[in-house]
């Protein structure tokens, strides 16, 4: 399910919308919801392919790993960017793992160096 939101959260979230929204206006509510995620999804769409970004040539860099999730869902290469100096609980969780999630491809403390390393002479667009 989306969002790593199992049945039974599912449900909670259902009843408690029911019991704080009454059943009169939980029609409506679900309705506006709905609307709002057709139009983010065809916004989304709408700029993708304005952009004409093919998300396999594309990549995403980023310094927390929960926001490489959905790069990677579209299928981006994903760069984990992180400090081993820093004591944010974020970085600490980071220095403990013995791999990086599956949605990570690549880890570096050095972004300039990685850019480096894959793109040489990185002043120039190929």
């Amino acid at each position: 399910m989306p969002f790593n939101i199992g049945p039974f959260e599912l449900l909670l979230v259902l009843i408690l919308a029911l019991l704080i929204l009454g059943p009169g206006k939980l029609p409506e509510v679900g309705s506006a919801l709905g609307r709002t995620i057709r139009e983010f999804r065809k916004a989304s769409t709408d700029v993708e392919s304005s952009l004409s970004v093919d998300p396999s040539k594309a990549a995403m860099f980023e310094d927390l790993a929960r926001n490489l999730e959905a790069p990677h869902a579209l299928g981006m290469t994903t760069v984990l960017v992180h400090s081993s100096t820093m004591d944010h609980p974020v970085q600490l969780e980071i220095k403990a793992w013995t791999e990086p999630p599956e949605h990570v491809h690549h880890m570096t403390e050095d972004l300039q160096g990685f850019l480096e390393g894959v793109w040489p002479g990185g002043d120039r667009v190929p």
